[in-house]
């Protein structure tokens, strides 16, 4: 598309999608299409690109990227195991391998407690990913993130009430916009709201205005 030239982003996402399609590949002359050209379909936009790409992945690749978008653009595998049911962390190593390989996501070398932290390569992935999602399942996501995360964080050094408070408030935000306000949305909401008080004082306490 025109709107798209000169736009290397777009140039190596859309190339990224042509690999795992199958549509390219590589030989030992360089890279050759699989089908005519003209039969590609090239999404006008980065953000309808990468959404394309989600879309195709396989199952267990997508449900991945899924679960983690709602952690965060970096996020501890061990939280994503929390999302998904009882699967453990080696269930997505060939998984998360996978994933790496296609530059979709990559180790950061940081560990949350036992459990190394990944990021998405780029966060408009993390985006297409997310706004797949509906929001009443995001705001159960969220809340079972927020879960985890005070859970985990009670045995660890640092200071993490505003990331808590975080998936509290995206979970009041989308019940109430679906118009669920219940004991439950009210009760996440105080939630919330305690910790960013919490969080507040804080920083108020070290001057970090």
């Amino acid at each position: 598309p025109a709107s798209t030239q000169g736009n290397p982003r777009f140039v190596r996402e859309l190339g990224r999608m042509l690999v795992d399609d199958g549509v390219v590949s590589r030989t030992t002359d360089g890279w050759e299409m699989a089908i005519d050209a003209d039969a590609v379909e090239v999404p006008p936009t980065i953000q309808s690109l990468l959404a394309t790409r989600v879309e195709r992945m396989p199952a267990d690749e997508r449900r991945l990227v899924e679960l983690a978008s709602v952690v965060g653009p970096e996020f501890p595998l061990g939280a994503v195991s929390a999302l998904a049911e009882g699967q453990g962390p080696r269930h997505f190593a060939d998984t998360l391998e996978r994933l790496r390989r296609k530059e979709v996501i990559d180790p950061t070398g940081a560990y949350w407690g036992d459990d190394p932290v990944f990021r998405f390569h780029h966060v408009l992935i993390r985006d297409a990913a997310y706004r797949r999602l509906l929001k009443g399942t995001r705001a159960d996501l969220h809340v079972r993130v927020g879960d985890w995360t005070e859970q985990t964080a009670a045995n660890l050094v640092g200071e993490h009430e505003a990331n808590i408070a975080f998936h509290y408030e995206r979970a009041h935000a989308y019940r109430t916009e679906l118009g669920i306000v219940d004991d439950d949305t009210n009760e996440v909401g105080e939630r919330a709201a305690a910790l960013l008080s919490t969080a507040a004082a804080r920083a108020l306490e070290r001057d970090d205005l």
